[in-house]
């Protein structure tokens, strides 16, 4: 999928050559054990909703 977003900026000229961005993740994505299913799944995803 990465590829495929680099792949898409370029070809819709989303990209600023110019620019170089960083982004820092503080709060990595928690994971527990979900209660039905007994598999694990996240307790929360920092990039929809950081914090509940």
């Amino acid at each position: 999928m990465g590829k495929f977003r680099v792949f898409l900026a370029e070809k819709l000229e989303l990209q600023d050559k110019s620019v170089l961005a960083f982004a820092w993740i503080t709060d990595f994505p928690m994971f527990e054990i979900n209660e039905i299913t007994g598999k694990v799944d996240f307790g929360h995803n920092p990039f929809s909703m950081p914090k509940g």
